[in-house]
């Protein structure tokens, strides 16, 4: 892979970032609130130099931000797969959930893009104490092999399609949801689990 498209697929996501911090920008003027955290953000993504090449050079940087230079360095590392890079944010800090789709990509290779893009920081387990930045996954998107290549079975209830049905009779089937809500009673079967 040479350096120069490495630089320009970089470049591209690094200006798609600057142009979301600025349209946030003009958002908050418009409405009167603090700029300080967009101005922080713009200082810091205005500042990288290329994909990161230890966890701690992206540490405080929004995940928004991460996913997108992670999306466009996985494009241009595997240029045959597609990928879907998706944030979450919670109480506990926030994830990074990247899939893939086409020819195979070894594991090993995901595990140290992924371990540039979840910092951990000074995280110590034996006192309880968690230092994350964020968390990231990369995995391979099974959806799409489930929609083609899985037989699917309705069940007799609620109509719902599942891959594996909590009671199944010669006349009857029945999914888990179902056997939960007790309206499987009249199976006279019970589940198998």
């Amino acid at each position: 892979m040479s350096q120069s498209l490495i630089s320009i697929s970089f470049e591209k996501a690094k200006s798609q970032c600057l142009r979301m911090i600025s349209k946030e920008i003009e958002k908050r003027t418009k409405l009167g609130l603090s700029i300080e955290y967009d101005l922080k953000d713009k200082i810091q993504v205005e500042n990288l130099s290329g994909y990161p090449k230890n966890s701690s050079e992206y540490r405080y940087l929004d995940v928004k931000f991460k996913a997108k230079i992670l999306k466009a360095q996985l494009e241009e590392l595997y240029s045959n797969n597609k990928f879907s890079v998706r944030i979450e944010r919670y109480s506990g800090g926030s994830s990074i959930d990247a899939y893939w789709t086409g020819p195979s990509i070894s594991s090993e290779e995901l595990k140290g893009i992924e371990r540039l893009y979840s910092d951990s920081g000074k995280t110590d387990i034996s006192v309880d104490y968690f230092d994350v930045d964020n968390y990231c996954h990369i995995g391979e998107d099974t959806t799409q092999y489930h929609q083609r290549y899985v037989n699917f079975d309705s069940c007799g209830f609620c109509g719902g399609k599942y891959e594996k049905l909590a009671i199944t009779t010669e006349d009857k089937k029945c999914c888990m949801y179902c056997v939960n809500r007790r309206e499987a009673v009249s199976f006279k079967v019970l589940p198998k689990w």
